[in-house]
C-alpha cells in the first residue's frame, strides 16, 4: 500500500471497522453493518469530547458542555416520534450548545421518513449521508465538528445504515475495494490486517 497521509487515515478507519466487526461477532446477538458509523464518528471527536448513547442521557449531561468540547448524541430512527428528542433539539438550538446529533436510520423505526425535517424545523443544519461509507461519515463529521467548535451551534447527521439486513453494502468491503483501487491496498495487506486484529482480540478477551 502507498504510504500517504490519505492512505494511512483510511487504513486506520479500516482497522477500526475490522476491530469493531470482530467485537460484534463475539456478542450474543451479532448485528454487523454499523461499523462505518462508529468508526467515522469516533475519528472526528477528541479525547475530551463526550459520546452518549441516547438523547435522554444527552439531556442529563448537556448543561456541562463547554466549548470547544463537543457532546455527540447517538440515537436510532425509532426515537423520531418522541417529544423529549424535540425538546433536546430546541434546547440545543436555543442555547447554541456544542452538540452533534447522530441519528442511525436503519429503517427499523415506525416512520420511514426524512428524519432531517424536525431539525430543519428548529433551524438546525442537518446532513443526510450514507452510513455504510466510512469516508463519507468521517468527512461529514469533520465538517460538522469544526463548525460546532467555532460556535456555530448544533448539527444533526442522518446516517443510513442497513446493518445485517443487507451486507451487500458491507462498509468494510466498500472501503477495502476503494483502497485497492486508489491506494494500492493488496490482498496480502488486508490479510495481514485481519490477522493482526484477530490476534489483538484474542489477546484482550
Amino acid at each position: 500500500m502507498k504510504p500517504t497521509t490519505r492512505a494511512n487515515r483510511r487504513f486506520g478507519l479500516l482497522r477500526q471497522m475490522i476491530r469493531l466487526r470482530g467485537y460484534e461477532e463475539l456478542s450474543a446477538a451479532p448485528d454487523p453493518g454499523g461499523e462505518a458509523i462508529v468508526a467515522g464518528v469516533l475519528q472526528g471527536v477528541g479525547a475530551e469530547d463526550s459520546v452518549v448513547s441516547t438523547y435522554q442521557e444527552y439531556g442529563a449531561r448537556s448543561a456541562s458542555r463547554q466549548r470547544p468540547l463537543i457532546m455527540v448524541c447517538v440515537y436510532g430512527d425509532g426515537a423520531i416520534d418522541n417529544e423529549d428528542l424535540y425538546d433536546s433539539f430546541n434546547d440545543a438550538v436555543h442555547w447554541q450548545l456544542p452538540v452533534l446529533f447522530c441519528c442511525e436510520h436503519n429503517l427499523c423505526g415506525p416512520f420511514h421518513q426524512d428524519l432531517m425535517l424536525p431539525a430543519t424545523f428548529f433551524g438546525m443544519p442537518a446532513y443526510s449521508i450514507d452510513g455504510m461509507d466510512v469516508l463519507a461519515v468521517a468527512d461529514t463529521v469533520d465538517e460538522a465538528t469544526e463548525a460546532i467548535r467555532y460556535g456555530a451551534g448544533p448539527r444533526l447527521l442522518e446516517l443510513f445504515s442497513y446493518r445485517s439486513q443487507d451486507l451487500s453494502f458491507d462498509p468494510i468491503e466498500v472501503l477495502s475495494d476503494r483502497m485497492t483501487a486508489e491506494d494500492g491496498l493488496t490482498e496480502a495487506d488486508l490479510a495481514d490486517l485481519r490477522q493482526a486484529v484477530a490476534t489483538e482480540l484474542a489477546t484482550s478477551s
